[in-house]
């Protein structure tokens, strides 16, 4: 399944994300690409949950240590 988000249709790809998620909740890169689409429309908590949720489910991905920091960064942004 593939959203498209070239164009701001963040809507539109979360809700084909989270569609995709009810049929397989064990497929990590699903709450890695709706965490994206998430932050990108400015839902930063629910792109820190997806976040974590598919570190959860894959902690040794190869992207798993650039993602980590990238989550601090947005928990610092929540308490400005």
């Amino acid at each position: 399944m593939s959203a498209d988000t070239s164009n701001g249709h963040f809507d539109g790809a979360i809700a084909d994300y989270t569609k995709a998620i009810e049929i397989n909740p064990k497929c990590a890169s699903t709450y890695r690409n709706r965490g994206y689409a998430r932050e990108n429309k400015g839902d930063l908590v629910g792109a820190i949950m997806d976040f974590e949720q598919f570190l959860k489910l894959a902690p040794n991905n190869s992207l798993a240590p650039e993602l980590r920091k990238f989550i601090a960064e947005l928990k610092k942004n929540l308490r400005k």
